[in-house]
C-alpha cells in the first residue's frame, strides 16, 4: 500500500474514534443519564400518589420542564389539587372546596384574576374541561391575550382559605405539557397548555359550587 493511501486511512480511522468517542462521551452517557434520572423520578413520583391512594386517571397532570421539576394534579373526580415539589419530593394536598382566587400571570403580566362568584367562572358551566380555554379568551381583552402570544413563562396562583398553607403557585413555561390518563395533550401549544389547566381549575371550582347549591 502506498504511504500516501495508508496515511489517508489512517487519518480516517483517527477521525472516525475521535466521533465515536465524542458520541459516546457528549451524547450517550447524558442521555443514558437523563432517561435514568427521568425514570427515577417518574418512580417515586407514581409512590407518592400510590401512597396517598390517588389514580392517575383522575387527574389532568401538568408536566413543568425540565421534567424533574414540580409536578401539579388536578384531581377531577375528587376535587382536589396536588403538587409534588422538586425539593424533597414534598407532597401537597389542597381541597378545591377551599379555594377562594385564582390569578394567572403570563410574562411578569397579570391577565385574569378570579375570585369565588365572579362572571367569568359562569362562561364554563356546562363546557367539557377541555374546552374552557376558549370560555376563558373570550372574557380576556385584546390587550390581555396578547401577552401569551409573548410570554415564555407562566404562573398560576391559588388562594385557599387555610391557614397551613394558604398560597400556591404554579409554575409553568413552553417546555411544559399536559398529561390526562396516559395520553400527552397540548405539549406544543403553550396557549392551550396554560388555559386548559386553568380554565379546569375554574371548572371543577364552579362544578363544586353548582353541586352545593342543589
Amino acid at each position: 500500500m502506498p504511504l500516501e493511501i495508508k496515511g489517508e486511512a489512517m487519518e480516517l480511522i483517527r477521525a472516525l474514534v475521535e466521533l465515536s468517542l465524542f458520541f459516546f462521551f457528549v451524547v450517550y452517557l447524558p442521555l443514558r443519564y437523563s432517561i435514568r434520572k427521568d425514570n427515577e423520578h417518574s418512580s417515586k413520583i407514581s409512590s407518592i400518589l400510590e401512597n396517598n391512594g390517588i389514580e392517575k386517571k383522575d387527574c389532568i397532570i401538568a408536566v413543568s420542564w425540565p421534567v424533574e421539576n414540580e409536578r401539579y394534579f388536578l384531581d377531577k373526580t375528587n376535587n382536589f389539587f396536588y403538587v409534588i415539589e422538586k425539593k424533597d419530593y414534598k407532597f401537597i394536598k389542597k381541597d378545591l372546596h377551599h379555594l377562594i382566587k385564582c390569578e394567572l400571570q403570563l410574562g411578569g403580566n397579570l391577565v385574569n384574576s378570579t375570585s369565588l362568584g365572579d362572571q367569568i367562572v359562569r362562561g364554563t358551566v356546562g363546557a367539557a374541561l377541555f374546552g374552557v380555554a376558549g370560555a376563558l379568551i373570550g372574557g380576556m381583552t385584546a390587550e390581555s391575550t396578547s401577552y401569551i402570544k409573548k410570554a415564555n413563562q407562566a404562573v398560576i396562583r391559588l388562594f385557599f382559605y387555610d391557614t397551613e398553607t394558604p398560597f400556591v403557585a404554579i409554575n409553568l413555561d413552553k417546555g411544559s405539557f399536559l398529561l390526562w390518563q396516559e395520553s400527552v395533550i397540548n405539549q406544543y401549544d403553550f396557549e392551550k397548555c396554560v388555559f386548559t389547566f386553568y380554565g379546569t381549575i375554574l371548572a371543577l371550582n364552579n362544578e363544586r359550587k353548582l353541586t352545593s347549591k342543589e
